[in-house]
């Protein structure tokens, strides 16, 4: 139903909103005073739209008027304002004050037929405002003689200004009842505080927000305090109850924080589930993709021959909860019929590198890491997170003095491979490999003849200094050539510079001024920055943490020069320097050597070569620097023996130090040099008997009783060569030795066994890691 449109007066600076046909639309360009369309409109400093009466009214001085916008307004479509009953809606608006309550209750069906009625004789014409001019002014409308009519007639003429100011336009016998309901401007009395100066405009917000008497929440209140509080009484409260309020905080804290402690103690029991799952999945894909089963221990036996079927590694396990067996058996995989990896090389030297990535294998080819990648990450659905174990050989002597023995061998596969020669070829030298500084070789003699003679001439050269110092003559003495320097085999850190130049490369946003990484640096040995202070033949090495910052060095402890050494020193890698320290209580060479990182990282020495070495042991004190004598060992350990402390031995030694493992002495007596070994034993007791040994080792001799018997009973010993595993148990009431077995029988290996197999090496692995966890 069209509704009645209010008359507009020709003289008015506003267009009423109720003409247009889109209110909406126009209402954009409304003023925001009189929220009616302005004739011509007028913008303030801050671009608000006003019209001219709203600006002279609020006496707003600094506007300017818009023609753009006015063109817009005159394309706006109103209806016609002019109609035949204008006069009287407006009469009726006017004195709506004066109508009677029964007026204003009349039927529905009266009103309903009086608008029916106006609506038929109000003009019908709807058009933009431009074309309503036209459409005034040359008296197209045919109710336009009746709107002038009243426009001579209509009370609006005689509108008047609030009195208090407020903006609004009113007859003047509307402005009392005006003031007292309807003006913003007026003053009200505020029924809680009693205050009379406050606008009824701004009523509303001092109730909500001034006043002093309205009830206020404390800021404590999520904390625990719930007092009824006036808001003018809030400071003296906040004063009066302060020690309350710091309680209320300090449970709420403690409360919050048990909570968020029992959420993250029950965060971290499900991680550790979910990490041992991921382990055991990544293990189960890891054997999937090579179908390897996992082999486990604490020490491994390097068994070099000329024979492939005697060519091995033999792991051994003392874990008292362990699953899987005390000793396994690892046979070197090779592709070559012929060829073998543990080939018998005399005085050369081992390491053990535990659980290292691909990438830090050291002397491992660009071709065998990509095709283990490649094995390896369609699988996986990622990068390579397998872990290899790696047994390092470094040196020896043989007759070839050219050929190349230092070799890599990735354990429970065929992965083989040399590594750069030395720069001078050694044997009787230590070797240990360290996560941070590579493969180290300390010591040894040198195997090349024109090595040997330029570090004897530097021996003279140092003996005749001392000579000049010294009175004592040193002529008669035969000289070895022993070396003092220690060579390094490590890998340029290539994954600090890939993160490196990802990170410099990230911020550069230009493709010319990006930095490209360098090309992988030549793998090959150097010499430390500076040489032992002694030569050393057959040394102690381990490493050792020192320092505040527990930072690694090289430790190095007795060894041989024309003698056993007593002298240690430490190398300290940020300082390239060597530092000499307590000397031990009992001179050795070929000891066994471990850290005990339980007991502030002291040192263990165990072992060594001549008679009163091989059943002492000795613990050294990082902290008092000196050399403490423990208790001595139930058997003798000769030639390195393997020494190591571990902490699942024994479930009744429940000490925080853990206990020291000693295994092995020395078996590099057997194997091919065993019927050797059994003439010379045969010839000793012959002489002793004067008897004549067989010139054959298949050839019984003719021999009284009592020689055989001596034989028999030297020939026992073969086993005990081998060495004995003993532990070391340091709760103070105890304080001794307790043997295990000894090795043949812990590996269960016979006496026939035994005199096939040479035993080249027993090494420690690395402590709480699996040492032979195949890939």
């Amino acid at each position: 139903m069209m509704s009645v449109v209010k008359q507009e007066d020709s003289n008015s600076t506003t267009w009423d909103i109720s003409l247009f046909t889109e209110p909406q639309i126009a209402a954009t360009f409304a003023c925001i005073n009189c929220h009616n369309v302005p004739r011509q409109v007028l913008n303030d400093v801050d671009n608000r739209i006003f019209c001219e009466e709203c600006c002279s009214s609020l006496k707003l001085t600094e506007t300017r008027s818009v023609s753009a916008i006015d063109k817009m307004v005159l394309k706006l479509q109103i209806r016609c304002p002019n109609n035949k009953g204008a006069a009287s809606v407006n009469r009726q608006n006017g004195g709506k004050n004066d109508v009677d309550e029964n007026e204003e209750n009349a039927d529905d069906d009266e009103k309903q037929s009086q608008s029916q009625e106006e609506e038929e004789e109000a003009c019908k014409w709807i058009g933009s405002i431009e074309a309503w001019q036209a459409h005034n002014n040359d008296n197209e409308c045919p109710f336009a003689t009746v709107a002038a009519q009243h426009e001579n007639d209509c009370d609006a003429q005689n509108l008047v200004d609030c009195e208090l100011q407020c903006g609004a336009k009113l007859l003047p016998k509307d402005l009392d009842s005006h003031v007292t309901d309807d003006c913003p401007q007026a003053m009200q009395t505020c029924k809680q505080c009693n205050r009379s100066d406050i606008a009824r405009k701004n009523l509303d917000d001092h109730v909500l927000n001034d006043c002093s008497e309205r009830g206020v929440v404390c800021k404590y209140a999520p904390y625990g305090c719930e007092m009824p509080i006036k808001k003018g009484e809030l400071e003296q409260h906040y004063e009066d109850n302060a020690m309350f309020h710091m309680e209320c905080k300090l449970n709420a804290m403690q409360t919050e924080f048990k909570q968020e402690i029992t959420t993250l103690e029950q965060t971290v029991v499900s991680q550790k589930k979910t990490i041992d799952h991921l382990k055991y999945k990544s293990v189960k894909l890891q054997m999937q993709v090579h179908q390897k089963q996992p082999i486990k221990g604490d020490f491994l036996i390097i068994f070099e021959s000329e024979h492939q079927k005697h060519s091995f590694v033999c792991s051994l396990n003392f874990g008292y909860n362990a699953s899987h067996q005390n000793s396994r058996i690892l046979k070197a995989q090779s592709s070559r019929r012929d060829h073998i990896v543990y080939r018998r090389i005399k005085d050369c030297s081992y390491c053990v590198a535990s659980n290292v990535h691909i990438d830090e294998i050291i002397g491992i080819t660009s071709k065998a890491k990509q095709q283990h990648i490649q094995q390896c990450t369609p699988v996986m659905s990622s990068k390579c997170i397998c872990s290899f174990n790696v047994v390092y050989r470094i040196g020896g002597d043989c007759v070839n003095d050219t050929a190349n023995h230092n070799i890599c061998h990735v354990l429970g596969t065929d992965v083989e491979f040399l590594l750069p020669r030395m720069v001078v070829p050694r044997f009787n030298h230590r070797v240990v490999y360290s996560a941070l500084h590579g493969i180290l070789v300390v010591g040894g003699e040198p195997l090349k003849k024109e090595h040997a003679k330029s570090v004897l001439q530097e021996i003279v050269k140092e003996k005749s200094a001392r000579r000049s110092r010294s009175s004592r003559s040193e002529d008669g003495k035969q000289t070895k050539a022993i070396l003092r320097t220690v060579e390094q085999l490590k890998l340029a850190p290539n994954m600090a510079l890939s993160h490196y130049y990802q990170v410099r490369n990230a911020n550069v946003k230009k493709e010319e001024e990006k930095l490209e990484m360098p090309p992988e640096p030549e793998l090959k040995w150097r010499s430390l920055a500076s040489s032992m202070e002694y030569r050393r033949d057959c040394p102690s090495v381990a490493l050792f943490k020192s320092g505040q910052k527990f930072e690694e060095r090289l430790f190095v402890a007795g060894g041989w020069n024309e003698s056993d050494l007593s002298s240690v020193e430490m190398y300290n890698f940020e300082k390239r320097a060597w530092r000499t320290v307590s000397p031990l209580n009992v001179k050795r060479n070929s000891a066994g050597l471990c850290e005990w990182k339980q007991k502030n990282h002291n040192m263990i020495i165990v072992g060594g070569w001549n008679k009163r070495t091989t059943h002492s042991v000795e613990e050294y004190d990082a902290y008092k620097n000196q050399w403490y004598s423990l208790k001595p060992t139930n058997h003798a350990h000769r030639y390195y023996p393997a020494c190591a402390v571990l902490h699942d031995l024994n479930p009744f030694i429940n000490t925080g130090y853990g206990v020291i493992v000693v295994v092995g002495s020395d078996g590099r007596l057997y194997g091919d040099e065993y019927m050797q070994k059994q003439q010379n034993l045969i010839k000793q007791n012959s002489k002793k008997n004067n008897l004549v040994p067989p010139s054959r080792p298949d050839v019984t001799p003719n021999v009284s009783k009592n020689s055989n018997a001596n034989a028999a009973n030297a020939a026992c010993h073969i086993k005990e060569d081998w060495g004995f595993i003993e532990f070391y148990d340091p709760r103070d009431w105890i304080r001794k030795w307790q043997v295990i077995d000894n090795i043949p029988n812990f590996i269960n290996f016979n006496e026939e066994d035994c005199k096939k197999l040479y035993f080249q090496s027993i090494l420690p692995c690395q402590h709480n890691q699996s040492c032979l966890t195949n890939i």
